[in-house]
């Protein structure tokens, strides 16, 4: 079961021997600690048995600038608030347009690693709460409006509005906005309320790009029309499930970046219609997603280059905590022990990985070997001890003879064909299940707001970045995104997030992790099936990019780095 680690991994200590760097454009230069910084601790060791890499550049050349370059989606943005969006394939317009304080870079080996200044030219961390951002001069605007201080401190404010929609407020909650300020325009100062060891490396996700107060002038229904950034792309037309056009940014910070004088994004619901699409060369981009089937034709063509790597937003399936059955432990253990993962494995043709919470490949020191898991109920060949522990748990909850349930079902990657799996196997423990498919829009929105009964999405029970905190953030009460959804809400949880956001020493926080992994196991707050492995393809005559692995990574290199030599 082949499956790369999506990027190499950066545990608490990498994260903190960068919080006194200074970043420039290119990669960051480390330097001393500022009186009063945590020591850096030792990085997490490298799992003995992840993976050999696949992840590599494409073939290197000299960029030159180019007329076009054709990405195609799935799915339409239906706003441009990237603060209340986590769809990888929204990101890829998202990043055309928009741009951050801090960025994760791409890694020799592939993916991306650490962090970096985007729109700074330096940071430090003059205490344990406070970070001191020293702003690029110059940087406009869409509108032609200079970027300020101000500019960070109202969408961060934006990113911590208390509303369902906004996915990543668990973070932002950690700001003390009183204390926060713009020292004058070009030197933002951010203070925490408490030590928060991954801030930093958090503050560059892609998500958390800057956003304009006048994107606000275009909201609808809170949902924001029309994009405005200060990244390498103007958007210059629009039609609603069609497509978009973008232009060069001709006042982009970076003279000596951006080499398509033009972008256009077109949208093609089905695998099979992107398929045909770039096998043509009507698109440049097949989109995230790839069938094995599809891929094995498509490799066979010579105008291609291939690269895989495992999708960092595995899919996963929500239970409605909130309701009977599912609030009833002994019926999510049932269920969980239930499903088959080598049979989903099998189903995409031997492709796949194992994961439980925490992605071995990505993060080897916190969580089990993919040996080990093999080992564990729910995991185990073959399943009938599985079976027969999961009927029994059944009967003792009140259910001996079963009972039905909707499953909603987002329409992407090999969701639907994993959910017809699932439904198979709770079938044999008596569960009948009806399924329920949405567009990835719908779901979310249902997602948000807690309405379904069952729900078998994307990235429904970690997100593999750079950091545990950002993946397991989203099931703090209250706060995180899957908490909302699912009606999570176990005050010791906070209690561990809280307390490994605080902890400097690396094996401490190393267990606290692993306490809150074995919580969540415990409680079986959703159900974990398998990791996909993506086939990437690029026309041999593009090159620059880097592999996706599903967060929307390679478009903010096409964006910048990506050129085609036709």
């Amino acid at each position: 079961m082949p499956g790369p680690s999506r990027r190499a991994t950066v545990a608490l200590g990498a994260g903190i021997a960068l919080m006194a760097a200074a970043c420039a454009p290119a990669a960051p230069t480390p330097a001393t600690a500022p009186a009063g910084a945590p020591a850096a601790p030792a990085a997490a060791p490298a799992a003995p048995d992840a993976p050999a890499q696949q992840l590599s550049r494409l073939a290197p050349g000299t960029p030159k600038r180019s007329r076009k370059f054709i990405l195609s989606t799935h799915d339409d943005v239906t706003s441009w608030d990237n603060y209340t969006e986590g769809s990888g394939s929204r990101l890829k317009q998202y990043s055309l347009v928009q741009d951050s304080l801090l960025r994760w870079p791409p890694s020799k080996a592939g993916g991306v690693e650490g962090v970096e200044c985007s729109l700074c030219e330096k940071w430090e961390q003059t205490n344990p709460t406070t970070y001191l951002f020293t702003l690029k001069k110059g940087i406009k605007w869409h509108n032609g409006r200079e970027l300020v201080a101000d500019d960070f401190l109202w969408s961060y404010q934006h990113a911590n509005t208390e509303k369902p929609a906004f996915r990543y407020r668990s973070i932002f909650t950690e700001v003390d906005f009183a204390q926060s300020q713009a020292v004058d325009n070009y030197t933002l100062k951010l203070v925490v309320k408490q030590p928060y060891v991954p801030f930093i490396l958090i503050l560059g996700d892609p998500f958390h790009a800057v956003l304009a107060k006048e994107m606000m002038a275009s909201a609808k229904d809170e949902i924001i029309q029309e994009p405005m950034g200060t990244g390498p792309y103007i958007r210059t037309s629009y039609t609603p499930k069609v497509g978009a056009t973008f232009k060069r940014n001709p006042d982009y910070r970076d003279k000596d970046k951006a080499f398509f004088d033009e972008i256009e994004t077109v949208i093609i619901a089905t695998h099979s219609e992107r398929f045909n699409a770039f096998r043509a060369g009507q698109v440049d981009d097949h989109g995230l997603f790839m069938p094995f089937e599809t891929a094995e034709i498509i490799r066979k063509d010579a105008k291609f280059y291939e690269v895989t790597a495992p999708r960092d937003t595995p899919p996963g399936v929500w239970v409605n905590l909130r309701n009977a059955p599912f609030d009833n432990v002994k019926v999510r253990r049932a269920l969980d022990l239930a499903v088959d993962r080598f049979a989903m494995i099998t189903a995409n043709y031997g492709e796949g990985f194992l994961y439980r919470w925490l992605n071995n490949a990505v993060f080897p020191a916190y969580t089990v070997s993919q040996d080990e898991l093999k080992k564990q109920p729910g995991y185990r060949v073959p399943k009938d001890q599985d079976i027969a522990q999961a009927k029994q748990l059944l009967a003792e909850a009140g259910y001996a003879q079963g009972f039905k349930t909707t499953m909603m079902v987002s329409r992407t990657g090999n969701n639907e064909k994993d959910a017809v799996l699932v439904r198979e196997d709770w079938k044999k423990i008596g569960v009948d299940v009806t399924l329920d498919p949405q567009t990835q829009t719908v779901s979310t929105e249902r997602e948000n707001t807690g309405q379904f009964e069952t729900a078998l999405i994307s990235g429904a029970i970690v997100n593999d970045t750079l950091d545990p905190d950002k993946s397991l953030d989203r099931w703090l009460p209250k706060l995180g995104r899957n908490a909302r959804g699912t009606g999570y809400d176990n005050p010791r949880f906070t209690e561990l997030m809280s307390a490994q956001r605080r902890e400097t020493d690396t094996a401490k926080r190393i267990q606290i992790i692993k306490d809150i992994v074995k919580l969540m196991e415990d409680e079986v707050i959703a159900i974990n099936t398998v990791t996909e492995t993506y086939y990437r393809f690029w026309p041999k005559v593009c090159k620059g990019n880097i592999p996706e692995s599903g967060y929307g990574d390679t478009v903010r290199w096409i964006a910048t780095d990506a050129w085609c030599e036709r």
